[in-house]
């Protein structure tokens, strides 16, 4: 099935201008490196630059700054935002996580509980707009099995060129994702996959008992545990 959440054909989501240049803080990023060219080659005036050169750049009013890096650590997070203030950007745009949303309900993933609070820093140290996505893929064969809140990367890549466009969001964070459901590779993985479910619903507010298991899992090659699936059965719900 599929979710109808930010979807970049949106009236509400129209096309940039080009009066702004696009900056991208965290050039060394996976994510970055993924999509560089495709926006470089749509908009060649982009600028991409570690969170350690900062310090010597000088952007202007008109530059839109998208900001991907990331620390697993909300102090660090809050001096990369003071730092990046200093830089007098025109606006900005923090990247977050679809996880972001079970970070105030369960307190012991430490991802989705520092991208939460990400985005609240960012919202009030630079008044920036946060952008939730999820898994990243150029294929739908590339997600686990189940429901996934998945992000194709035409879509962010549309999303940046569009960075004037993006519509609001009763919640704050614009959701950049849909739930993608993906066939299991059999009766087992199903069968561990509905019994996940159920222990993660008697552990309540403590699923991180069953990291144990959570490890188990990762090694088999089932990446449809830990967060990740409490994150995902909450936008079933939300939706």
């Amino acid at each position: 099935m599929a979710g109808k959440l930010l979807i970049v054909d949106d009236p509400l989501f129209s096309p940039s201008t080009g009066a702004s240049r696009l900056v991208v803080i965290g050039r060394n990023s996976v994510l970055w490196s993924r999509i560089a060219d495709c926006v470089l080659a749509q908009r060649p005036d982009s600028l991409a630059i570690g969170h350690r050169d900062i310090g010597g750049v000088e952007l202007t009013a008109d530059d839109c700054v998208w900001i991907f890096s990331y620390a697993p650590d909300e102090d660090e997070n809050r001096r990369l935002f003071d730092r990046v203030k200093a830089l007098g950007a025109g606006r900005h745009i923090y990247l977050s996580s679809a996880t972001a949303n079970i970070a105030d309900q369960i307190h012991c993933y430490r991802y989705p509980r520092v991208k939460a609070e990400g985005e609240r820093d960012a919202a009030r140290i630079l008044g920036a707009r946060s952008v939730r996505i999820g898994l990243i893929h150029d294929e739908p064969t590339e997600l686990p099995a189940g429901t996934s809140a998945a992000t194709r990367l035409d879509d962010l890549i549309a999303a940046m060129l569009a960075s004037d466009g993006l519509p609001a969001s009763e919640s704050g964070a614009v959701p950049l994702f849909r739930l993608v459901e993906r066939p299991f590779t059999g009766a087992l993985e199903h069968a561990a996959y509905r019994t996940y479910g159920a222990l993660l619903r008697l552990c309540g507010r403590r699923p991180c008992l069953l990291r144990p298991l959570d490890l188990m899992l990762r090694a088999i090659g089932w990446r449809w545990y830990g967060y990740f699936r409490l994150s995902n059965e909450r936008c079933i719900t939300t939706i």
